[in-house]
């Protein structure tokens, strides 16, 4: 994973996962749908001690711009940020 910054979205991973999702949205796909599609993709960052959280904050982010924020989702990135 390639860092420039401090910022939650200064990274890598964030930015592939939160590009991934608006391109697929983009071309119609429904945001639950490429939720799961992600989820599967994403599948060894997810289970990565170091990264997961970028993968879960982008996740969020784009679903929350969708009006799609999924309440498992929310509750993930809720716990990730109250430890």
């Amino acid at each position: 994973m390639g860092a420039w910054g401090t910022g939650i979205s200064s990274n890598d991973t964030y930015c592939e996962v939160y590009e991934r999702f608006f391109s697929m949205y983009n071309e119609g796909q429904e945001a639950d749908e490429i939720s799961r599609a992600l989820i599967e993709i994403f599948d060894e960052t997810i289970r990565c001690e170091e990264d997961h959280t970028n993968f879960w904050f982008a996740l969020a982010k784009a679903q929350w711009e969708c009006k799609a924020l999924e309440p498992e989702v929310f509750e993930k990135v809720k716990s990730l940020i109250e430890g």
